[in-house]
């Protein structure tokens, strides 16, 4: 923002000279009534407040919760494959630990940086519920298709 204002400012001092007496006057009342220093001052607090934790911080927190999900769940499929078709039980307590960690994080950032995590809070723990009930219709599935195999094999 500043180097946007800093060219501008730029632009008027070396066009300043070429203007008539009367536009000079015209242009000097506008940039005493716009106040350059103030508009400067209030487009970067705005562009602070915008980058600020409260906005993009919970923004990448909650993405980076959806990508660990997604990375669990892609887990528990490779370990499945080992482990005939469903993951091993320490996996589930490893889920529970990694979990348990990303929210003491999520809290740290928050105290850190000032912003409040209990709507993040919430939106995880539904996309939590959310997971646990994709894995079981998965687990569903994945025995109705056992028991279809078992009776076409009979």
């Amino acid at each position: 923002m500043k180097g946007h204002f800093k060219r501008v400012a730029q632009y008027i001092e070396s066009n300043y000279e070429r203007l008539g007496r009367q536009d000079r006057l015209a242009l000097n009342e506008f940039l005493e009534l716009s106040g350059g220093p103030e508009m400067i001052s209030s487009g970067e607090k705005i562009a602070l407040e915008r980058i600020s934790a409260r906005s993009v911080g919970t923004s990448v927190l909650n993405w980076i919760s959806e990508y660990l999900t997604e990375i669990k769940k892609l887990i528990g499929w490779i370990l499945g494959l080992f482990n005939g078709g469903t993951p091993p039980n320490w996996w589930t307590k490893l889920e529970q630990l990694i979990d348990e960690i990303w929210r003491m994080l999520i809290k740290l950032l928050g105290a850190i940086f000032g912003f409040d995590t209990s709507q993040l809070a919430r939106e995880m723990s539904q996309s939590e519920v959310n997971y646990l009930n994709e894995q079981a219709a998965v687990a569903r599935l994945q025995a109705e298709y056992d028991r279809m195999s078992r009776s076409d094999d009979d």
